[in-house]
């Protein structure tokens, strides 16, 4: 399994580029943008296109917008076969509980594993790095999880490690401690500064940095 986990954006392209294995004009990208889910339809569309505007700065031309809110856990299937269409599945940043709620919704949370065991990477900045581990709990302090009709708080188990992003960033300051108290009998808390990312690759695991 491969994944690349970062606090905001892809503070390291080559990095990504070479875990997938491909030149960025040739990598087929599906952008989830549910973490934004609480704003409006417009305001989401609108955010959705400053990120596809910094992935093409990057060189990641060839990018789809997968909404998850289109499917359903009865369309499962239909979701697995239009993911493993890609080379990268981008999860984007926003509200932690908004886009765990709309992986449940989907069947996203049920088929990513089998995703992935394909070949497809998955990458993941702030909200959607955080879904990727084992557990969400302490990602209430930085997130309202009333914004979303069902609190869910386990992650997907990508990674077996609570993911701790914007560990340097002045808005986060006073519920950083917070947030890692929660899981300070965890056995692995990655803590990832907005310049770092977390890159695994199968059982290697390293953090990268601009």
């Amino acid at each position: 399994m491969k994944l690349y986990l970062s606090s905001y954006r892809i503070p390291n392209p080559a990095r990504l580029f070479e875990l997938i294995g491909k030149e960025p004009s040739e990598i087929r990208t599906a952008v989830v943008p549910n973490a934004k889910d609480y704003y409006s339809d417009f305001v989401k569309g609108l955010k959705n296109k400053e990120l596809l505007k910094d992935l093409e700065f990057i060189g990641l031309t060839n990018c789809e917008t997968l909404d998850l809110n289109k499917f359903s856990v009865s369309k499962s299937d239909e979701l697995r076969n239009k993911l493993k269409e890609f080379d990268l599945i981008w999860v984007n940043g926003g509200n932690t509980f908004c886009l765990r709620y709309a992986m449940r919704k989907s069947g996203f949370d049920r088929i990513i594993t089998d995703v992935l065991d394909g070949g497809v990477v998955y990458g993941g900045e702030s909200a959607g790095a955080i879904v990727a581990g084992d557990t969400m709990h302490g990602a209430e302090f930085a997130d309202q999880p009333e914004f979303t009709e069902e609190q869910i708080y386990d992650g997907l188990n990508l990674v077996e490690s609570f993911i701790v992003p914007h560990t340097d960033s002045p808005k986060y300051a006073e519920v950083k401690a917070q947030i890692i108290d929660t899981q300070k009998d965890h056995p692995s808390v990655v803590q990832l500064k907005d310049s770092e990312a977390l890159v695994v690759d199968g059982e290697d695991r390293a953090i990268v940095s601009s």
